[in-house]
């Protein structure tokens, strides 16, 4: 399964992920070709509803990608973990971009079955994580690159 992949503010295409099964859970390899990532790790995340699109906050303020909602968290733990760990299943490995905003990586996601895959979302986070709750969600910012998963 392809997922095309847009930058949240401007819709542009910047890439997309494959997810295919792998083992006991789910592979993916990321292709992203452009963005305006800083080079560095970037928090990765299957989120619970399939739009990306933007969320108005109560005090005014544009999530984008913000419709997607929480990271997938069906047995419902309310504890980033990493994807080794026994928290939400969206919890994926952080991505690693390079100078010009590209990522080519392989990840796999082996508590994530790939059956649940569809109908939900991938995002990529402004800065990394570290698979804890402090900061929250590991320390991954805003949302910045996303994909609706068919």
């Amino acid at each position: 399964m392809i997922v095309a992949m847009f930058d949240l503010r401007t819709a542009d295409l910047v890439g997309s992920v494959e997810a295919r099964p792998y083992q006991d859970g789910t592979a993916f390899v990321v292709t992203i070709t452009q963005s305006r990532l800083k080079a560095g790790e970037h928090g990765f995340h299957i989120h619970e509803f399939p739009n990306v699109g933007p969320k108005l906050k109560p005090s005014g303020e544009i999530v984008y990608g913000g419709a997607a909602g929480k990271h997938y968290d069906p047995l419902r733990t309310d504890s980033h973990q990493g994807p080794y760990g026994d928290g939400h299943l969206g919890d994926l490995p952080f991505l690693t971009f390079g100078s010009k905003g590209e990522c080519i990586q392989v990840v796999n996601a082996p508590h994530f079955p790939y059956e649940h895959l569809a109908g939900k979302s991938l995002i990529i986070h402004l800065g990394g994580d570290n698979y804890t709750d402090h900061p929250p969600n590991g320390g991954g910012k805003a949302r910045v690159l996303g994909g609706v998963i068919p």
